[in-house]
């Protein structure tokens, strides 16, 4: 795909076929979800990864959130953080324990930061991109971060316990 003047829309369907790679690949069946929008509230173009029970049926729990608005077509620089919102009962406790638990997995990734404090998101990939890269960056990311998981997984189910 080729952009002549960028704006944010424009990459909905950059997300759309992220959305087609990421269900073909081996570890998403694992039961990964991936929804991609055109977030006209907020001026993105959007993406989530998540699974079914992270409480995140209204995109408001548990999730891996990946965004471009005016702001990334500027800077070309986009984030993938994992949020924690308020259809999750125990967003603080848990963004508090992940961090904690995730800080040896990820020592190593590049351009990633981690908050125990942070009030939704703690952790944060940050990674340059053109719109030849876009799909592919985003791709190798969430294979990399697929295997915080089971983490996750253990996370919700000790803070919920």
């Amino acid at each position: 795909m080729t952009i002549q003047q960028e704006t944010w829309p424009q990459y909905v369907p950059y997300y759309l076929e992220l959305k087609q790679k990421l269900e073909k690949a081996a570890w998403f069946g694992d039961g990964w979800l991936y929804d991609a929008w055109e977030n006209t509230p907020f001026s993105t173009a959007s993406g989530q990864l998540y699974k079914a029970h992270w409480y995140n049926q209204n995109k408001n729990g548990i999730h891996f959130d990946c965004w471009i608005s005016e702001k990334e077509v500027e800077t070309r620089k986009i984030s993938i953080a994992l949020h924690a919102h308020k259809d999750f009962p125990k967003a603080r406790e848990f963004i508090k324990l992940f961090a904690q638990r995730v800080t040896p997995l990820v020592a190593d990734w590049k351009d990633c930061s981690l908050s125990e404090t942070s009030p939704r998101q703690p952790l944060i990939i940050t990674t340059r991109y053109t719109p030849d890269t876009l799909v592919s960056q985003l791709e190798q990311n969430y294979q990399r971060i697929q295997a915080l998981g089971p983490l996750i997984d253990q996370t919700i189910a000790d803070v919920l316990a």
